[in-house]
C-alpha cells in the first residue's frame, strides 16, 4: 500500500520552517511522505517570509478593485506553483493525486481548501485555523469530492467569526466537511496543539 503524500502549506508571511514540529508529528501519525512548500510570493510584512496572496493590514480595510485584481493574480500563480511542485513529487514517488492530503495553517489552510475546491481533487484536505475572506472567494466551486477536515482554533482572536464560519458555506454547497475545534498555543490561532492530531487521523481512517 502506497504511503500518502502530505502537502503542507504554511501561513501568511512565514515559510516551510514555521510549523516543523507540528507538521512532522502529523506526517508520522498519518504514515505519510511530506512535501512542505514555500509560497511563491515574497511576504508583504516586515517579518518577511512568503505568502500565497496579500492581505490588508486590517480586515476589510484597503480592499480596492486593484487590490482584488492583484490578489486574484497571486492566487492563480500560487495554485500553479502548488500543482507543478506536487506533480514533480508525485512523479518521483510514483504516486497520484488520489494519494495526496493537502493541509495548511491559517492562510495556508485557506490556500489548501481553495486548491482542492477549484483546481484539483485529492484524498483529503486539512484546514487548521483557516478562512476564506470574502474579497478572495471565487464563487464557482468546481470540485466537491474531496473531504475536508476543518479545525478551528478555540477563542481565535485573529480571524473574524464570519471568516472562520465559511466551512458552513462549503457544507451547504455539498462539500463533505467535518468540523473540529482545538486549543492553540497563542491567541487561539497560532500553533495548533498537537492533541488534535489523533482526532484528525481517526477521522481520516
Amino acid at each position: 500500500m502506497n504511503k500518502p503524500l502530505l502537502v503542507w502549506l504554511h501561513g501568511f508571511c512565514f515559510d516551510h520552517n514555521r510549523d516543523t514540529e507540528f507538521v512532522n508529528k502529523l506526517r508520522d501519525a498519518l504514515g505519510a511522505n511530506l512535501l512542505n512548500i514555500d509560497a511563491p510570493h515574497i511576504g508583504s510584512r516586515p517579518r518577511g517570509g512568503y505568502m500565497w496572496h496579500d492581505v490588508p493590514i486590517k480586515h476589510r480595510a484597503g480592499i480596492t478593485r486593484e487590490f482584488v485584481s492583484e490578489c486574484t493574480r497571486q492566487l492563480k500563480v500560487s495554485a500553479d506553483h502548488i500543482r507543478k511542485t506536487v506533480e514533480a513529487e508525485l512523479e518521483r514517488l510514483g504516486l497520484s493525486w488520489g494519494d495526496v492530503i493537502v493541509a495548511g495553517h491559517s492562510q495556508g489552510a485557506d490556500m489548501a481548501v481553495r486548491f482542492i475546491l477549484q483546481h484539483q481533487p485529492v484524498k483529503y484536505a486539512l484546514s487548521f485555523c483557516g478562512a476564506d475572506p470574502e474579497y478572495t472567494i471565487q464563487k464557482n466551486i468546481k470540485f466537491k469530492t474531496t473531504p475536508i477536515i476543518w479545525v478551528a482554533g478555540i477563542g481565535d482572536i485573529i480571524l473574524p467569526q464570519e471568516y472562520r464560519n465559511c466551512w458552513i458555506v462549503y457544507r451547504d454547497a455539498g462539500v463533505p466537511v467535518e468540523y473540529m475545534e482545538t486549543e492553540c498555543r497563542d491567541n487561539g490561532h497560532d500553533y495548533p496543539h498537537d492533541t488534535i492530531i489523533p482526532k484528525v487521523v481517526e477521522a481520516i481512517k
